[in-house]
């Protein structure tokens, strides 16, 4: 109950110290995160629209090994040179590499979530887990999910420090 009293309440409070401040929450929403006021052909809708459809026009072709460096090429010429890259998150990996290094990556992200579960479980921390978490969430929207990014790796970096630590506590306290 209490979580969903802060679920509830931390965006209504948000919104009215934005209004307070007189920030233009209504102008934001409508032309930033609706469009409005803007032509279908140049909104991101569009965008993500012609990179669906050019994702199941060309998937026959590419989807056991994927386009590989064909990919910006295909993509760039099929899009009238609009765009180089997909906008719609997993779709890209997908598309580029095909069906069976995307299956690598999905079980990779699988095995990593369970990993970081299970440590947190253990240490009680579940900052680690929560980080991960947000950057699988982000990357289904962004165009290239990057696993190699510093804060990834920081996550990676102290999932081995905690695991570590509570080793080192099971060994002192037998000893």
């Amino acid at each position: 109950a209490a979580y969903a009293f802060v679920v509830f309440m931390v965006p209504l409070l948000t919104f009215f110290i934005l209004s307070y401040l007189e920030v233009p929450i209504g102008d934001i929403v409508f032309y930033r995160f609706l469009e409005g006021g803007s032509s279908l052909d140049s909104s991101t809708i569009f965008a993500r629209i012609s990179n669906f459809d050019f994702f199941v026009r060309n998937i026959s072709e590419f989807w056991i090994f994927g386009a590989g460096t064909k990919f910006d090429v295909t993509l760039s010429l099929d899009m009238n040179r609009q765009s180089n890259s997909m906008l719609i998150g997993l779709i890209d990996p997908f598309f580029r590499h095909g069906i069976f290094a995307f299956s690598l990556y999905l079980l990779f992200l699988i095995l990593t979530i369970k990993e970081f579960y299970l440590t947190a479980r253990r240490t009680n921390n579940y900052g680690i887990l929560l980080g991960f978490l947000g950057f699988v969430f982000v990357n289904i929207t962004l165009n290239a999910p990057h696993i190699f990014q510093m804060g990834i790796m920081l996550l990676f970096l102290y999932n081995k420090y905690l695991k570590v630590e509570v080793q080192n506590d099971i060994a002192f306290t037998k000893s």
